[in-house]
C-alpha cells in the first residue's frame, strides 16, 4: 500500500510539472556507474551479546567458537544505472527520475578453537551479495555560485526498493575440525540466501560536482547516502556442527535495510531541446 501511495504521488508530481512548466525546462537522461558500501546488522532476536558499537563487528557465541559479522561492508561491483530528469531554465534547479540496480552485501566469520589449542586460532570468512532494484527520484538544487568551472549541487530524494533473489546456491567452507576429545566437529559454515519478494522505501541525499573544461560539461561525480526502511534482504550465517554423534544446524540472521553509502560518476546528456540557442553569435551578428 505504501508503495502505490509513494508512486501515485511521484507520478502527479511530474504530470503537474509536466503541464505548468513545459516550455521552461530541458530533458535529459543520464546513465551512471557507482560503488556502494553498505551497512547490515545481526538480527536482534538471533544476537546473544549485548554490545552496541555502531561501526564495529557484530559478534556472537556459538558452540566452540566465536562469530563476528560486519556492519559495513565494502564490495568492488559496479552498480549501473540511469536517469531521466528535467533541468529548470535558470540551471538552479533538477527534478529527475532514476532507476539502479543495488546490492545487500554481507560479510561473516568464524574463530574457533581446535581440539588441544588454547587460543581461537582457526577461522573462516563468507561473503555474499544480493541483488536488488532501486527506483526512485531525486530534487537538486545548485547552491555554486555562478560560473563555469564547476557546479555543485545538493540533491534530496526517495524511493522504493524491490528484491525478487531467486539465488539460493551456497558455497561452504568445511573445516571438519575436531573440537573435543569426543569427537565432536565443526563441518562447515556459510552465509545462506533465500527466496524473496520484498519491498520498501528510502531517503536519500546527497552531493553532486559538475566537472568543466573550458567551460564545457564534462562529466559529474557524486556522494550519496541511502537510508532503507524495513528489511529488504536477510540470509543466514549457518554453522553446521556433528555434536555427540548428532548433525546440527546453527543459523543467525544477518540483515540489510539496503542502506549504504554511494559514489561514483554520471553525465547529462540533453535530449529536448535538440539544440542550444547561441546568443552569443546573435549578438554579434547584429553588429555588423
Amino acid at each position: 500500500m505504501k508503495t502505490k501511495i509513494f508512486i501515485s504521488l511521484l507520478c502527479c508530481l511530474f504530470l503537474f510539472i509536466r503541464t505548468s512548466i513545459y516550455s521552461q525546462v530541458k530533458f535529459f537522461i543520464s546513465p551512471e556507474i557507482n560503488f556502494k558500501t553498505s551497512t547490515a546488522f545481526v538480527d536482534p532476536n538471533d544476537l546473544n551479546t549485548t554490545e552496541n558499537n555502531l561501526l564495529e563487528n557484530q559478534f556472537f557465541y556459538k558452540p566452540y567458537s566465536v562469530a563476528y559479522a560486519s556492519r559495513i561492508v565494502k564490495h568492488q561491483t559496479f552498480l549501473y544505472g540511469i536517469s531521466a530528469g528535467i533541468k529548470f531554465k535558470n540551471n538552479k534547479r533538477i527534478l529527475k527520475l532514476n532507476y539502479t540496480l543495488d546490492l545487500a552485501n554481507f560479510r561473516a566469520q568464524s574463530h574457533y578453537r581446535a581440539y588441544n589449542e588454547e587460543n581461537y586460532s582457526g577461522f573462516t570468512v563468507n561473503y555474499l551479495n544480493i541483488g536488488f532494484k532501486r527506483f526512485g527520484f531525486d530534487y537538486c538544487i545548485n547552491i555554486s555560485k555562478e560560473n563555469k568551472l564547476s557546479a555543485t549541487w545538493i540533491s534530496f530524494g526517495g524511493g522504493v526498493n524491490i528484491n525478487r533473489n531467486r539465488w539460493v546456491s551456497i558455497f561452504s567452507f568445511a573445516p571438519n575440525t575436531q573440537l573435543n576429545p569426543n569427537g565432536d566437529l565443526l563441518l562447515s559454515t556459510y552465509l545462506r540466501p533465500f527466496k524473496e519478494n520484498k519491498t520498501n522505501v528510502f531517503l536519500k541525499i546527497g552531493i553532486n560536482q559538475d566537472m568543466y573544461i573550458k567551460k564545457k560539461y564534462i562529466f559529474s561525480v557524486n556522494i550519496d547516502y541511502v537510508q532503507g526502511f524495513g528489511i529488504i534482504s536477510r540470509v543466514e550465517f549457518v554453522h553446521e556442527y556433528n555434536l555427540n554423534g548428532s548433525f546440527v544446524y546453527d543459523g543467525t540472521g544477518l540483515m540489510s535495510r539496503g542502506s549504504g553509502f554511494y559514489w561514483g560518476i554520471n553525465r547529462r546528456l540533453q535530449v529536448y531541446p535538440w539544440k542550444k540557442k547561441n546568443n552569443e553569435f546573435k549578438s554579434i551578428q547584429s553588429q555588423l
